[in-house]
């Protein structure tokens, strides 16, 4: 088996909105990142949904799209990789244009982290 280096890989997408949290396109949102999530560790990766670190501000009214996208710059500095699940998602978008920039690795899909792990 051939050995690599545990990256740490942001997985980016639209998560919750504040406005929307109870909504069914939310949850599917969510289910779809953990999911990645979960098969990135899997794979012996591991994965980071910025938005975990903001949980207790998701449940309130409060405007989070500034922190997420601070946060998000913070993590793109700190991750190794990242991945875009499919939804829409501005904010992810523009991470991604950064990372494009920073010259990150970058994978559309699990089976890419697969193809990178062999």
């Amino acid at each position: 088996m051939k050995s690599f280096r545990k990256l740490t890989i942001l997985v980016l997408g639209a998560y919750l909105s504040e406005d929307e949290i109870q909504s069914e396109i939310n949850r599917s949102n969510v289910l779809l990142m953990e999911q990645t999530a979960l098969n990135i560790f899997q794979l012996g990766y591991l994965p980071i949904i910025g938005q975990w670190l903001l949980l207790n501000q998701l449940n309130k009214k409060n405007k989070v799209d500034h922190l997420l996208e601070i946060l998000a710059e913070e993590l793109l500095d700190k991750c190794d990789a990242l991945i875009r699940v499919e939804n829409i998602s501005p904010m992810a978008d523009r991470i991604m244009e950064l990372a494009k920039a920073k010259d990150k690795l970058m994978f559309n899909k699990i089976d890419d982290i697969k193809i990178f792990t062999k």
